[in-house]
């Protein structure tokens, strides 16, 4: 097994959508969360707006499944959690504002994302770090979601290899801040796949009701240290009943596949570009209204 898969859904907490039938509460939801994640086999997964309500029915159903919870903490809407498969050995690290920490010792087993042998080891005594957030919301809330980036990072070997995921919140005019701080963009570094851009569309999936501003974003991302992307697919992206609108979450899930890097880490990304492809339209007018939608 060359590749590492990691997965990043804001779940929307216990909410269910407008469109869902009835009957469809909070168990069911959980129960539906987390047979989409395991469906897609991730070695990593961040959640973000767990509420508790939502909290002990996915943390069984993932223990079952064989992860190992390595990280929480708060953000502004709910918990972010980190969950690693127990096999590699992840360690809780800190947690740096709405941002949370694990560490895994390399190589890993069984050769996952071990793509260039070798290069398992980075220059912090051989730890891939992990990490899941739920950065500030809104259009204006670009440079704190700068900075705490960079609070993060300044808490993790320079040198170390890092898959940073989660709902960031950005716009494509923050690609560049963020590539300058030497993360690459799974996204970008695929050359901006339409399938996987908009982890937002409300044109599609009316979660809030027929009355949804109805817009797109690119708020959830992989950013890499060290690692280079693979693949990136949406998740949960359809209906839960065909030819329906009932979705789990108002946000789709990003799972990308990863392998170690030849690249030294702490070098410049592999694309350093501000141009996200395909652009996000109502991203910066007002595109989060709270009273429409919430807190994302």
């Amino acid at each position: 097994m060359d590749s590492l898969r990691v997965l990043t859904y804001n779940i929307s907490g216990q909410n269910t959508s407008a469109l869902a039938p009835p009957g469809f509460g909070t168990a069911a939801k959980c129960a539906a969360v987390a047979a989409e994640v395991l469906r897609h086999a991730p070695h990593l997964l961040t959640l973000q707006e767990v509420f508790l309500q939502a909290r002990e029915p996915l943390a069984a159903a993932l223990r079952d499944a064989g992860f190992e919870l390595c990280g929480e903490t708060p953000s502004h809407c709910g918990m972010i959690q980190l969950w690693a498969l127990a096999s590699l050995r992840a360690q809780a690290l800190r947690a740096v504002g709405p941002v949370a920490v694990a560490r895994l010792p390399l190589p890993l087993p069984g050769g996952a994302g071990n793509g260039h042998g070798g290069a398992a080891a980075g220059g912090d005594g051989g730890y891939l770090y992990f990490a899941g957030c739920h950065l500030e919301p809104f259009a204006e809330g670009a440079g704190r979601r700068l900075k705490q980036i960079k609070a993060a990072l300044r808490c993790l070997p320079p040198r170390g290899r890092v898959v940073l995921a989660g709902d960031c919140n950005m716009r494509n005019a923050e690609n560049r801040s963020v590539a300058e701080l030497g993360l690459g963009d799974a996204f970008l570094q695929l050359q901006s796949p339409r399938d996987a851009n908009f982890t937002w569309n409300t044109r599609t999936n009316l979660y809030y009701g027929d009355d949804t501003r109805q817009y797109t974003a690119r708020y959830d991302r992989v950013l890499l240290r060290g690692l280079e992307a693979t693949q990136l697919r949406l998740v949960a992206d359809q209906p839960r009943t065909p030819g329906g609108g009932d979705y789990l979450s108002d946000h789709f899930g990003l799972l990308a596949t990863l392998r170690l890097s030849e690249q030294p880490p702490g070098s410049p990304p592999l694309a350093l570009r501000a141009s996200a492809g395909p652009e996000e339209d109502g991203s910066d007018g007002g595109g989060d209204d709270l009273g429409l939608f919430g807190l994302h």
